[in-house]
């Protein structure tokens, strides 16, 4: 055997050795990238880094609908905070020898005690009705005993 012969053999060894080498490379490439594919459940196969990044946007997009929902939310909580939700009716007998409670006064606030008290008096042949607006609990205008009444059991209730 020559010297030429025993180069010959020897590259073709190391070529051979360079082939197994890289099947053997291919191999784990395939593995690792089978490693990496996420099945979803309709069988297309997706790429890991594809799925990262469609999740990310989603994960943006619900981030946004979050914000919006949060400013509605807020708006909501003023706007029910604003509506006359605390009601109380107080009801009481105006003429003493009419019979009967005939006769009352119904307050309408929000949170705050700001809102209306209207009172109905009935008598033997009339009615009157009266409305006060009413501001944190009071009135600009004289407040009956009835009406006063109506006002705190409207307050106190705690509605959420």
């Amino acid at each position: 055997m020559t010297l030429s012969d025993q180069i010959a053999y020897g590259s073709l060894a190391v070529a051979a050795v360079s082939l197994l080498i890289a099947l053997f490379a291919l191999l784990q490439v395939r593995k690792a990238r089978k490693q990496l594919t996420v099945f979803r459940g309709d069988g297309a196969e997706v790429d890991f880094l594809e799925t990262a990044a469609g999740l990310s946007a989603r994960n943006e997009e619900l981030n946004s609908k979050i914000q919006r929902l949060a400013h509605l939310l807020a708006i909501a909580q003023r706007d029910v905070s604003e509506a006359l939700r605390h009601v109380a009716v107080v009801r009481f007998n105006a003429v003493q020898d009419m019979g009967g409670q005939f006769s009352f006064s119904a307050a309408l606030l929000d949170d705050e005690g700001t809102g209306v008290v209207i009172t109905s008096i009935q008598a033997h042949n009339q009615g009157r009705v009266y409305a006060k607006f009413v501001t944190d609990g009071g009135s600009e205008h004289p407040l009956t005993p009835e009406e006063k009444q109506a006002i705190e059991a409207a307050r106190s209730q705690n509605t959420k």
